[in-house]
């Protein structure tokens, strides 16, 4: 720990991510505060297709000006506008400029041709150490969890382990040093700014890690594969948090869990924490990254009787060897099953929603329309999530692609269209129907006979935008006449607003 007397070391965090406030920097303040340091927030929102505009790179470059650290932390969707921060800071503070995040995590070398220093793993402890270590004058190399440059190579310190699960920092919600990004300038983030980019969804996590190593997914190499360790934190953390959050913002109405594994637990573990959920917070609820292997009719029951009222279930494919290929675990027969337990108690629940894959080069025909297949013997209704598949560094896609060369070497790891734009082809078109409801049998067999699907004819732009669009208004309309304003609010920052 520092020094009595040492000066405290002035730090600033950066997310240029779509979300104010972003968890993973609340982390971190809320940690670092708890060592006795006041760090400033800075939160930008921004579709990450669009680059800042230079009023606001100079704005935050300015801001940063007095700070002995800056850090950034990266999403590779949002590497190139993380990228033109980074400029802008440069040019106006000598602070050490440090990148973590997913991003810095799975290529720390090459972030450090726009940083001094990448984070790899959890942030927590290695950005307090990395402070202290300021203060002391010290070597920052001996700092575990980092990537620095040493004689113009990149050099490693020792790994990071991650956080045990009483010690990942409980955020304490204050917002006394957060700005936000609004209307391209720099405001507070507080009293209505606060309401405004929050709007009354609060979202946080009960638990780090996910023990899958799906391919596509960073968690699956980022830090040495440590995000695979599922730590659960403690159920009187979870709640106090929440309890907290209504407290000093009254008017957040719902939680989301944006875990990897929530309803991994064991139904016991559930039951626990949804006994002490239900009778200090009372929310509404919603849980996303619902693997089919973890569903089950009583853990459904658990949380639906604590408030959970959504639920997003990831399927990718209804091709086994797709499934395979995306080392994703689960069956057609498991699929099927977790999707008629949902099913079953979909009276109680306001969204249910499945992911899915789509634009696999990799893929066949046959493996395309057994996705079809699958979704045609979904119980219905349900809401289709559909993504472009993108390959990320750090995962095991990526290198895949690279040693097949689907990527060149040295390919930029930003994402160059968004991951919900689809390829306007014939069996996407057949996906896409899927959205508005299942379409007649009658129909589907008249769109995938033999003729149709040997020439697969290339649908019209503008008649795949129309199916594509009718798919989204129906979603929103569907929404709105539950009264669900946090999904519809969520549809429309990630489907219209590229965020």
């Amino acid at each position: 720990m520092t020094t009595p007397g040492a000066r405290r070391s002035s730090v600033a965090l950066v997310s240029p991510s779509g979300h104010a406030p972003a968890h993973g920097v609340e982390c971190l303040a809320s940690f670092l505060r708890l060592h006795g340091y006041r760090p400033t927030t800075f939160y930008l929102p921004w579709p990450f297709l669009r680059p800042y505009p230079p009023a606001v790179l100079e704005r935050l470059g300015r801001a940063c000006g007095g700070f002995d650290l800056v850090g950034i932390s990266v999403l590779s969707n949002y590497h190139r506008n993380a990228v033109a921060l980074s400029r802008s800071i440069r040019q106006h503070s000598r602070a050490l400029l440090v990148w973590g995040g997913p991003h810095a995590s799975a290529c720390p070398e090459a972030c450090l041709e726009h940083c001094d220093v990448a984070v790899c793993g959890e942030g927590e402890l290695t950005l307090l150490e990395l402070l202290e270590g300021l203060e002391r004058g010290g070597e920052l190399a001996r700092v575990p969890g980092l990537c620095l440059s040493s004689g113009g190579t990149a050099q490693h310190s020792a790994t990071r382990t991650p956080l045990a699960a009483e010690r990942i920092p409980t955020r304490d919600h204050d917002s006394s040093r957060s700005w936000v990004l609004h209307r391209e300038r720099l405001v507070r983030l507080q009293g209505r700014r606060l309401r405004q980019h929050l709007s009354s969804d609060y979202v946080t996590m009960s638990s780090r890690g996910c023990p899958f190593r799906c391919s596509y997914c960073v968690n699956s190499r980022a830090a040495g594969g440590q995000a695979r360790a599922v730590r659960y934190r403690p159920e009187e953390a979870v709640v106090s948090e929440l309890v907290r959050a209504r407290r000093r913002m009254p008017f957040i109405g719902h939680v989301s869990f944006d875990d990897d594994a929530f309803m991994l637990r064991s139904p016991a573990r559930l039951r626990s924490f949804a006994a002490r959920y239900k009778r200090d917070v009372g929310l509404p609820f919603f849980v996303s990254g619902v693997n089919p292997r973890a569903v089950s009719g009583e853990k459904l029951d658990i949380l639906i009787d604590a408030g959970m009222d959504r639920l997003r279930m990831g399927v990718q494919s209804g091709s086994a060897a797709t499934r395979g290929s995306y080392q994703r675990p689960g069956t057609d027969g498991e699929i099927l099953a977790a999707a008629h337990a949902i099913h079953q108690r979909r009276g109680s629940l306001m969204l249910v929603a499945y992911d899915l894959i789509l634009d696999n080069p990799d893929e066949s025909t046959e493996d395309r329309l057994a996705t079809l297949d699958l979704l045609a013997r979904l119980p219905t209704p349900y809401t289709l999530n559909l993504f472009s598949l993108t390959p990320y560094p750090g995962t095991a896609l990526w290198d895949r692609w690279l040693a097949t060369g689907r990527l060149r070497e040295g390919a930029q790891p930003a994402v160059h269209r968004h991951y919900h734009h689809l390829e306007a082809d014939w069996l996407n078109l057949l996906v896409l129907l899927h959205s508005l409801g299942r379409p007649p049998d009658r129909l589907m067999r008249l769109l995938l006979q033999p003729r149709l699907l040997a020439r697969q004819p290339r649908p019209p732009q503008a008649l795949f935008k129309a199916v594509q669009s009718l798919g989204l208004a129906r979603r929103a309309l569907d929404m709105l006449g539950h009264g669900d304003h946090h999904s519809l609010l969520r549809h429309l920052r990630a489907n219209l607003l590229g965020r």
